[in-house]
């Protein structure tokens, strides 16, 4: 005879993708969930803007979301810009997962300048990621044609791999047969495109962000990117799509990639 709801108990831990299992799918995309969240985190309502300010004084965010995006973001980019030069941070960088940002960047620093020049603004934040300015995506694809006219952007000093369309990002997510965009041969080489573009990357002085991949690529990345002494940092390995290991975190902080543990998946009422 079946045990139906013994089944039921374990179809609720079978994992999506790595560390994701149904259960905990359910839990996110429940219309509740953020008011359970509240509910269960009473500290939460302590939050209030400004109170990160100490903080942030000096500091460099080199991975933001702002609109005008495909999705809704909170604010837009010249309000993120405003708040970072309030809190004293040193500098910013918005993240497209489809454009170029360097003219918004651009854009964004010549608002930031002429607060200060009318006196709205006492401190001026520089509207550029860990390394000067903007970025560029590759979602569709590692075309190096399409980096090499990026990078002759005056904003654009950094490149990201890709994202939400990385073989990695669905193998990651348990759906291996989505495919999407590869940067490692099966065999474990960097491909030929995915060299070329870190070689501008070094020949530039650009940033390379890793994206959304898992470690099957972000190993042998890392080992190339020691190898022609790229700048690279790991995009949020704690999110729980594509979660690292912290024995892989650590192999890729030593090989000189600059391990992103941001805030978001940190927190524990989210994650």
């Amino acid at each position: 005879m079946c045990d139906f709801a013994a089944d039921a108990e374990a179809a609720k831990r079978l994992l999506v993708g790595r560390v994701l299992t149904v259960e905990r799918v359910r839990q996110l995309n429940a219309k509740d969930y953020f008011y359970q969240m509240l509910k269960d985190n009473p500290e939460m309502l302590k939050v209030h803007p400004g109170i990160e300010n100490e903080l942030l004084r000096g500091a460099i965010d080199c991975h933001i979301h702002a609109f005008p995006d495909f999705v809704h973001r909170a604010q837009d980019m010249f309000q993120v810009a405003v708040d970072a030069a309030k809190a004293g941070m040193r500098a910013i960088a918005f993240k497209d997962h489809w454009n170029v940002s360097a003219n918004a960047a651009y854009l964004v620093q010549r608002h930031i300048d002429d607060l200060l020049a009318r006196g709205e603004l006492s401190h001026r934040v520089e509207v550029y990621g860990f390394c000067p300015y903007g970025g560029a995506g590759t979602c569709f694809g590692m075309n190096a044609e399409y980096v090499r006219i990026a990078l002759q952007y005056p904003n654009m000093k950094m490149i990201w791999f890709p994202t939400f369309t990385s073989l990695g990002f669905w193998r990651g997510a348990g759906h291996p047969e989505r495919g999407g965009v590869r940067l490692v041969s099966e065999d474990g080489e960097v491909l030929p495109e995915v060299v070329e573009i870190m070689r501008m990357a070094v020949e530039k002085k650009v940033g390379v962000g890793f994206g959304h991949t898992d470690f099957k690529e972000l190993l042998p990345l890392a080992k190339k990117a020691r190898e022609l002494g790229v700048r690279a940092t790991l995009d949020h390995p704690l999110l729980e799509l594509n979660k690292l290991l912290i024995d892989e975190m650590q192999e890729l902080a030593n090989l000189g990639v600059y391990v992103g543990t941001y805030c978001q998946p940190m927190i524990p009422s989210l994650y």
